[in-house]
């Protein structure tokens, strides 16, 4: 009875701790973009992508910390897919727009469905 015991409060304790290793790449990504550090911010940004957390706010925030770096064509590829998502979210719109609107080269944006090609 005891072995169960424990085994089940190892069990639980294990599982809260990587809910915890889950919501690290977020909040340590929203920190570094509050800090200004962009490309650090949009290295950990593409770090919770690879680790499964996806949705229009990770590919926003992502793209925010890439358009904030000067990586233009990338940070559009992300609003796009974050819109996909979230087509009638006006601030990711917004930030679209803004982005194309500062494409330097004039050449299209990447397509975002390479996002999804992995």
């Amino acid at each position: 009875m005891r072995a169960t015991v424990l085994a089940l409060a190892l069990i639980a304790a294990s599982g809260a701790w990587a809910q915890g290793q889950a919501a690290d790449p977020l909040a340590e990504a929203n920190a570094l973009y509050r800090d200004g550090k962009f490309a650090q911010a949009a290295a950990a940004y593409h770090e919770a992508l690879d680790s499964g957390l996806d949705g229009p706010r990770v590919h926003y925030n992502l793209a925010n910390g890439l358009y904030r770096d000067g990586q233009i064509g990338e940070a559009i590829a992300h609003y796009q897919a974050a819109l996909i998502s979230a087509p009638r979210d006006g601030d990711i719109r917004a930030n679209l727009d803004r982005a194309l609107g500062e494409r330097p080269d004039g050449r299209p944006a990447p397509s975002a469905s390479w996002i999804h090609a992995a």
